[in-house]
Parts: C-alpha cells; structure tokens; sequence
C-alpha cells in the first residue's frame, strides 16, 4: 500500500463530510426495552438449537429480537442474501455464506407457545410507539429493518394508529417505489419503511426528514452508512438535525446478553476505523470478515 499510495499521491483527492461542512449528527439515542420472561426463555433455545452454526444462531437471535413469529419459517436462500447483500450486487450461487446458514427451522410446542405468547416483543412495542410519538410531533420518519416480514408488520401497526406509511423492499417495482419516494418527500406519507438491502444507495431524503429508526440492523458497515447517508448528506442547512434512533432488547444475564448492543457495538468499532481511513490523507485497506464479526459479537453473549 505504501509504494501505491507514493504513486497516485498527486493525483489523489478524497472529499469527506467534514469539508463539505456537513452539519454532524446528534448523538445516536439508544432505546433499550428489558426482555421478559418469554423473551428470556426463547434466547436460551435459540443458543441451545443452533450452537453448532453461529450464522444461523445469529439471523435467529435478531429475528427473535424484534419478530419472534420468522422463528417458525425456514430461512430462503432469498432472506440469506437480502441480510448479507445489496441488491445491486451479483451474489455467486456457490456463495459460501449462503450455503454455510442451516435453513430449517426447529419447532416444537414450546417454541410455538412462546412465540404466541410474546407477539410482539418488547423492544417492537417500544419503537411503534416511538414512531408514533415523532409523528404527533409533526415529523416523517424513515424506518429500517431487514426481514419483509417484519417490515409489513410495523406497516400494519401503524396504520391501526391512523398514520399514513408505504414499504419499499426488493419486491416493489421501480415505478412504485418512485412513487413512494416522491409522495413521502412532498408529505402525504408520514413513514417510509425499508431496508439497507433495497433503499441504502442512491435516495436522498434529507429535505423533509431528520429522524430515522433501527428496528433491525447487522453487523454489515456498508448497509448502515448508506443508510444513514439517506438523511445526513449535502444540501442540509446549518440548522437541521439528524437523529438516528436504535432499539435494543436487553438482559442483564451474560448468556442472553443483548444481539442488538452487541451489533451496534462491532458497528460503532467498524466505523471508527472506516472514518479514521476515510479522513486519512492516504488509501488504506480495510477488510471485514462477516464470520469473524459474528465471532466476535457471539462470544461475550
């Protein structure tokens, strides 16, 4: 790197956010919901049924967290590649992350119970009301997830609170999501729901939105600062904010330790070291391994 860096040197500029004077965004507000007791005892399952696959035990952990109901599905091909990839990306058929996950699902009769009796979990209950309560205060909210199912889910919930939203997600044609887009940036939509997997490039909607929510999210850096660069890019005035808010459900027993503060935690250290690289004068490579992060973020569960 360095005989590479002496090379293009005179020819190299690289613009960050901090020299197009950006306004910088509020502190990130964690929302952290306690798990209850169901909660509790569908995480010691999840650890005990797939122990022997930390992919799969970590896509089930964060399912449970937020949408208990995908634990009773078989994991597709197509909810694998939506969680590693982007949409634009072309993704190998042999591709060894896909191929490692195992895709069946253990049900019983009390997993079935449990996720009866849970619903929603306590951490989604929270961000709808969350949602709700920016609304009322006269706000659009950008919402992310990462399963379609859950993504229809807090759809669903918010309209039963009379608040006007759409979905954008892989299966919306262009037509329709040029549609949704526009509608939400005139005002008529109050919530735009979507995933990294879909919305995280090319959309700008700072002019009209300032706040938006993480009911799910991965280790994956590249979904995440894309999806923040939706609201926090060039054309913000000097007066505007930029709130990211990110729900975590939470247990203060170690071995059910909280999935979403150990993503955000690999997340925040991923993107410190990105942003160190960014604002360095010189070109650095920076390699990510995603069973390595699952490794790191798994073992202090």
């Amino acid at each position: 790197m360095v005989q590479i860096n002496e090379q293009i040197f005179p020819f190299y500029c690289r613009t960050t956010k901090k020299d197009l004077d950006i306004p910088e965004p509020e502190p990130d507000k964690i929302i952290s919901c306690d798990m209850n007791p169901q909660e509790q005892r569908l995480f010691e399952i999840i650890h005990q049924r797939y122990r022997g696959n930390i992919l799969s035990m970590y896509i089930r952990l964060l399912q449970a967290s937020n949408n208990p109901y995908l634990l009773t599905r078989d994991l597709t091909e197509d909810v694998i590649k939506d969680f590693f990839y982007n949409e634009e990306e072309e993704v190998n058929e042999s591709d060894s992350l896909v191929d490692s996950v195992d895709k069946t699902v253990y049900l019983d009769e009390e997993i079935k119970q449990l996720v009866s009796e849970i619903g929603m979990t306590s951490k989604f209950k929270e961000g709808i009301n969350l949602v709700n309560s920016l609304v009322n205060d006269g706000k659009q909210v950008l919402v992310w997830g990462i399963f379609v199912d859950t993504l229809e889910k807090i759809k669903s919930e918010l309209q039963n609170r009379g608040i006007s939203c759409e979905i954008i997600y892989g299966g919306t044609d262009s037509e329709m999501r040029k549609t949704i887009i526009n509608s939400f940036k005139a005002g008529y939509i109050k919530v735009l729901i979507t995933n990294p997997h879909t919305l995280a490039e090319s959309v700008s909607l700072h002019k009209n939105c300032h706040d938006a929510v993480y009911f799910e999210y991965s280790f994956n850096l590249t979904h995440m600062l894309q999806s923040k660069d939706r609201i926090n890019r060039l054309g913000l005035k000097d007066d505007d904010y930029t709130q990211y808010y990110y729900l975590m459900l939470n247990n203060e027993d170690i071995y059910n330790n909280s999935i979403d503060e150990k993503t955000y935690d690999r997340l925040k250290e991923k993107e410190k070291i990105m942003i160190e690289s960014i604002e360095n004068t010189t070109l650095t490579r920076l390699d990510f391994d995603d069973i390595e992060d699952i490794r790191k973020i798994l073992s202090e569960i």
